[in-house]
């Protein structure tokens, strides 16, 4: 379930840079909200309908309580291309991210 907090490791100090890289799915329709009414279609920009296989390396918590993951993923173009928008060391609410697997994540 995206926004799952229980695979967040709590276990280590929230601002450690040594966890291991982990896969995780990012959900780029909840990152990116399309405005009510827009139905507006382009071709030549980024695929935001769908999650994407990410990594998340590093968890801190936010005022409130909420966790927030330094995460890698890429958000693919729209026209098929290889590659897309790299997102390097984003950090990103717990709400849009869930447990991923390796066979699904691209290695750049």
């Amino acid at each position: 379930m995206i926004g799952s907090s229980d695979w967040v490791d709590r276990s280590e100090p929230a601002d450690t840079t040594s966890e291991p890289w982990r896969p995780a799915w990012v959900n780029l329709t909840a990152l990116f909200p399309r405005p009510a009414g827009t139905d507006r279609r382009v071709t030549d920009g980024v695929d935001v309908s769908q999650p994407v296989m990410g990594l998340v390396r590093q968890w801190i918590q936010a005022d409130g309580g909420l966790w927030i993951g330094r995460c890698n993923y890429r958000i693919p173009y729209l026209d098929g291309r290889p590659g897309g928008l790299e997102a390097i060391d984003q950090w990103l609410p717990e709400t849009v991210l869930a447990p991923g697997t390796k066979q699904t994540h691209r290695s750049r």
